[in-house]
């Protein structure tokens, strides 16, 4: 049996099914960047970028939900320091300064993360992180409660079905009682340690 070619082929798979759930974030992150816009209260003149300008109606003004401000310029400012860095990894040519639209930059890190990845798995694990935990606290900040989902995924350590994905917690878990094992949702990069036969998985 090689050894080192079955581990590989289980981390290629483990990388494919982390890229494929956290393309799900960043598609997730772009719709609810939207949807929150009607979560503020109407306070004045605003727009730009994804949603057309407005005025608010005279009258008593509603204050501001400030968390939800927040979430929706740290989504900014997540798509503009990412964006440029994605085309760069990528080596695309044309703007590679300021994001431009917030959703369109979401899906097309998205539709990039494979690549990145097979660039850059450390980018891919910062893109990750933020996707995870922007698209979490979007969620806080709609009303929703983030609740735990099943995976289909075998569990690396003891090859049942059972693995749930805890947003709360930012982590995968084992359900099973006799494992137990618990890894991180936002990255997948590996560290190979210089002893033969020897692996350590950093998470």
């Amino acid at each position: 049996m090689d050894v080192k070619k079955q581990w590989s082929e289980s981390e290629a798979r483990r990388v494919e099914a982390h890229v494929k759930r956290t393309r799900e974030r960043l598609r997730d992150l772009a719709d609810r960047y939207i949807a929150l816009e009607g979560h503020i209260p109407a306070g004045g003149r605003r727009g730009g970028g994804d949603v057309p300008a407005f005025h608010a109606p005279a009258g008593p003004r509603a204050p501001l939900r400030v968390e939800v401000v927040d979430v929706r310029d740290e989504v900014a400012l997540y798509v503009r320091d990412f964006l440029p860095r994605v085309r760069l990894s990528m080596r695309l040519k044309g703007i590679t300064r300021g994001a431009g639209d917030v959703r369109p930059g979401l899906l097309f890190m998205a539709r990039m993360l494979p690549f990145v990845y097979a660039r850059s798995a450390a980018l891919g694990d910062e893109i990750s992180r933020g996707a995870w935990d922007l698209e979490r606290r979007a969620a806080w900040a709609a009303g929703e409660v983030p609740r735990p989902f099943a995976l289909t995924d075998p569990c690396g350590g003891c090859g049942l079905h059972s693995l749930w994905v805890v947003p709360e917690r930012m982590v995968i878990r084992c359900g099973n009682p006799a494992c137990g094992r618990q890894e991180s949702v936002s990255g997948v990069s590996v560290t190979v340690a210089s002893q033969p036969g020897r692996l350590t998985l950093r998470v």
